[in-house]
């Protein structure tokens, strides 16, 4: 057996070179040193990732994923996509890698910004707490996925930053809000209009009558019937014009084909004595009569008293049942929280 170094003719089965020493198998040995061809998505991706940085990780997180461990570069480390689902929960990936501390701090600063936001329903530091909340879950994200990328695959931190929070919007907060805006909608005071002042703010579940008709003492937010009066001498200067129209919030009193009474202080339904009244009991006319008209509600507008007459009351207290926008059950914001009943 010739010795590929030195060409010395060794016995047949020998291991080692006599004169140089050299092992004699490796000359026998094949070595693949072509490695795996990348899948044809996978070389779309890296195409269209060409000279971008920050859309170049994916494809290079999915080709390690599959690799075994000896292929990977210095510093990438295998995606586990354990901690990706679990990046819904700012906190909860880090427990989930081992850095507890790290995930309780994330995580109770988070529930104190969102709480504090909730609470402030209503009042400038709303926006601004909700804001920081989603910072502290951004923050979160890109403290779990910065670390697992390849030096040269981590591009400018502020554009991945950027990348990110926008994923995280769309993909969670975008349809979260819009869930628990039909189940808590906030709805503004814009004057006082008892038992609410201006400036605070009522939820609304816009979503209260999907499956179900509204009932005789439900709070309701609803459109008022348009209705215009005129006072004073058509001609003269004291002619006022006075026009009732937009979202009002007060109890439904009777359902359709009720026959309403209101006599002084006391209201009678179907001749029966009623003790739901609308918010203000105050503003309801003294003397009224009448009977709801199929599909319609009866709902008194009593937050601010109108100077009109029995026509004005029959217009407006009408409501169609499509103009009732859902129930209003809490009033905003925490030094002001009243349940509404």
């Amino acid at each position: 057996m010739q010795c590929a170094s030195c060409h010395f003719e060794n016995m047949p089965g020998t291991t080692v070179c006599g004169r140089c020493g050299t092992s004699t198998t490796l000359a026998t040995d094949l070595m693949d040193v072509h490695p795996p061809r990348a899948r044809p998505a996978i070389k779309r991706l890296r195409r269209l990732s060409k000279g971008r940085p920050v859309l170049r990780w994916p494809a290079t997180l999915h080709f390690h994923r599959a690799a075994p461990a000896w292929r990977n570069p210095p510093g990438m480390r295998r995606f586990d996509w354990g901690v990706f689902w679990r990046l819904a929960a700012p906190g909860w990936a880090h427990f989930h890698t081992g850095q507890a501390r790290r995930g309780r701090l994330f995580l109770w600063i988070y529930l104190a910004l969102l709480l504090g936001g909730m609470l402030s329903i209503g009042t400038f530091l709303q926006p601004l707490l909700l804001g920081l909340a989603f910072s502290v879950h951004a923050s979160a994200v890109i403290d779990i996925i910065l670390p697992r990328l390849g030096p040269a695959n981590r591009g400018p931190r502020i554009v991945f930053a950027a990348v990110c929070s926008l994923i995280l919007f769309l993909a969670l907060y975008l349809p979260a809000g819009w869930l628990v805006t039909r189940v808590g909608s906030p709805l503004r005071i814009q004057q006082d209009s008892p038992p609410f002042s201006a400036g605070d703010a009522v939820l609304v579940n816009r979503w209260a009558f999907l499956a179900s008709a509204p009932s005789r003492g439900q709070v309701v937010l609803y459109g008022l019937p348009e209705w215009r009066t005129e006072t004073g001498d058509p001609g003269g200067h004291g002619r006022r014009i006075y026009a009732f129209y937009g979202e009002r919030i007060d109890r439904i009193i009777a359902l359709p084909n009720d026959r309403v009474r209101i006599d002084g202080a006391r209201l009678f339904i179907n001749d029966q004595p009623s003790d739901i009244l609308p918010l203000n009991p105050a503003n309801m006319p003294r003397q009224f009569s009448m009977t709801i008209p199929p599909d319609h509600y009866f709902i008194l507008p009593s937050g601010s008293p109108p100077p009109i007459a029995d026509e004005g009351w029959r217009i407006m207290a009408s409501v169609p049942r499509d103009q009732i926008h859902g129930v209003a059950y809490l009033r905003t914001p925490v030094w002001r929280l009243l349940i509404i009943r």
